[in-house]
């Protein structure tokens, strides 16, 4: 497999749960330059959710690059989103940030990969509604 480029070898790291993805890295500094705003990664927004209260949410969810300033958050999303459960997951993710007044956006890793200027374009057309 060495030899004829097959061998995958995992380098042992990975993105999310805490850690930029490559896509995600190259949409924050294209954010950044952009726009005339701050964009920050893997901010935790509060649930304002009591832990105890067993309501199944946690007590604050991360989105991946996001905007103070216009409350808005953009989700890059890999292979790991697309089972029925993941799917779920990430609607009730969607749906409680949105109660709390956020705007999410949500693009795969191939489209930020393949292109990066159309994603760009979108979240500039939901700037200027904001």
């Amino acid at each position: 497999k060495s030899k004829n480029g097959t061998l995958h070898v995992w380098p042992g790291k990975r993105g999310g749960n805490g850690q930029s993805t490559v896509p995600q890295k190259k949409l924050w500094i294209w954010l950044n330059v952009a726009t005339n705003y701050k964009w920050e990664t893997e901010l935790a927004v509060p649930t304002k959710v009591p832990r105890h209260r067993g309501c199944g949410y946690p007590t604050n969810y991360k989105i991946d690059i996001a905007c103070l300033d216009l409350k808005l958050g953009i989700e890059v999303d890999g292979k790991g989103h697309k089972s029925k459960k993941a799917i779920l997951r990430d609607a009730k993710k969607t749906h409680k940030l949105e109660e709390l007044g956020w705007r999410v956006l949500r693009y795969t890793n191939k489209d930020i990969m393949t292109n990066p200027f159309r994603a760009l374009l979108m979240i500039e057309h939901v700037i200027k509604d904001l």
